[in-house]
């Protein structure tokens, strides 16, 4: 086992390894003098040979200065520099964390989120935080009722939503999923909706993101 004393700037204060008797039994310890405008950190750092049933009891203890102070403790004057952590996870390489990236799997480095659901838009007016985009264009379901991809929400997208009305994904084997705005498995009426909300106008618009 090892323990040391980490500065909020990464550097390692007072290795010790090696044990020293003391009052009560014997200790692994190390003298230390903070400063006090850093904070500071406890490491310990176990071997593979460290059983897992042991347990820890810290003990800080203040000595005094001045000479021919009895001190039990001993001190090793080194300071190791930490290596730089590992960068965070960024999958898609667009600079933003995966753990705070709103569209992990796709490059978007504005992030770009107009429609406020968390998800970086593929339809920036209308949250839809699933991103659901069964035909790969340019735009999610929810804005996308531009069934024959011309362009433009008309006539031939309304006969297209009106022979697939009812239908529902694993009963009807010509189920069409572009179809489906809100991905429930079911044409009905809130797909009706979208395509009444864009009808003769044009699909969209998507942000950043195809």
């Amino acid at each position: 086992m090892q323990a040391s004393i980490i500065d909020d700037s990464g550097n390692r204060y007072g290795l010790s390894t090696r044990s020293r008797v003391v009052t009560g039994g014997p200790d692994r310890g190390f003298r230390f003098k903070p400063r006090c405008d850093r904070d500071w950190f406890l490491l310990l750092e176990l071997g593979p040979e460290f059983p897992g049933s042991d347990t820890f009891t810290l003990v800080p203890r203040v000595v005094p200065g001045g000479a021919g102070t009895d001190n039990p403790w001993t001190s090793i004057a080194e300071t190791i520099a930490l290596p730089p952590p590992d960068p965070p996870a960024d999958g898609d390489r667009d600079g933003a964390a995966d753990s705070t990236d709103n569209c992990p799997l796709r490059a978007n480095a504005d992030q770009y989120d107009a429609d406020g659901d968390d998800v970086g838009d593929n339809c920036s007016r209308r949250a839809n935080a699933n991103q659901l985009n069964t035909n790969r264009d340019n735009f999610g379901n929810v804005c996308d009722p531009d069934y024959n991809d011309d362009g433009r929400v008309g006539i031939p997208d309304f006969n297209v939503l009106r022979a697939q009305f009812g239908k529902r994904s694993g009963v009807h084997a010509d189920f069409n999923p572009n179809v489906d705005h809100n991905g429930d498995g079911v044409i009905g009426l809130p797909d009706f909706n979208v395509l009444r909300t864009f009808f003769g106008g044009a699909p969209g618009p998507a942000g950043a993101l195809p």
